[in-house]
């Protein structure tokens, strides 16, 4: 996908200077897995030969190569006709939620905070939602994946009150992936170097693509913090 991606920068690149930089950075990107499939290639081992020994060899060798390099096209295309797609989005349809909340709850018997987000943890993952815990040293404590470009955190304080009394505090705010930051810098920069050396056509169809990428991260966060906050008003916050 990375030589898909590159491969469409360089036609857009095609008729100004980018394709200077572009273009040998898709050889490289090409060069790399047929090296790696000519060494596979080169250090496999074969039983049985035929009687021209030197030919024989020379022709598993290129198939050997050629399996290689279609080994991950083959994951890739099955995967993908299977639903597991860059675009795709796991969990239950919500309303969406773009903006950072904060949510109470109050509650008479007291219970370990680490046990109330195992408890929502688990509830998000039966709504089949895609959700982590933070680390130790992490500042939030649960993440939902709205897509790739993009999902929502939550962060939860809880105030002791007695006797044996809780309010528990819930923050909800969204987080974008770092992928669609470089992605949309990226094209962003692609279509002004493009319109400032004249290519039009590529510069408008630079700003789309990074217009489609923000767009698409900005709607991930939305729908991960609509599945938080849908999660939270069952559980009773308000």
């Amino acid at each position: 996908m990375a030589v898909a991606l590159l491969t469409g920068m360089f036609l857009l690149s095609l008729g100004w200077g980018a394709s200077i930089v572009v273009g040998p950075t898709l050889l490289v990107a090409i060069a790399i897995p047929i090296a790696q499939a000519s060494i596979s290639a080169r250090h496999a081992k074969f039983i049985a030969m035929k009687r021209n020994r030197a030919w024989s060899l020379i022709g598993l060798r290129f198939v050997v190569l050629f399996l290689h390099l279609m080994q991950p096209m083959a994951r890739l295309s099955r995967r993908m006709r299977s639903g597991l797609t860059p675009w795709r989005r796991r969990g239950p349809k919500t309303r969406p939620r773009f903006r950072r909340v904060q949510m109470t709850y109050w509650r008479d018997q007291r219970e370990a905070p680490e046990e109330t987000l195992t408890k929502l943890q688990a509830q998000l993952l039966d709504s089949g939602a895609i959700v982590r815990p933070g680390g130790e040293f992490d500042p939030w404590d649960l993440e939902v994946r709205g897509g790739a470009l993009g999902g929502s955190r939550l962060l939860l304080a809880v105030e002791e009150h007695a006797p044996g009394k809780q309010l528990l505090r819930f923050r909800i705010r969204p987080v974008y992936a770092k992928s669609a930051a470089a992605l949309g810098a990226g094209f962003v920069l692609m279509s002004i170097a493009a319109l400032v050396s004249g290519a039009w056509v590529a510069g408008v169809t630079a700003a789309a693509i990074a217009a489609l990428a923000v767009a698409r991260a900005f709607s991930d966060t939305g729908f991960a913090g609509g599945i938080l906050r849908e999660r939270l008003d069952r559980f009773g916050a308000t």
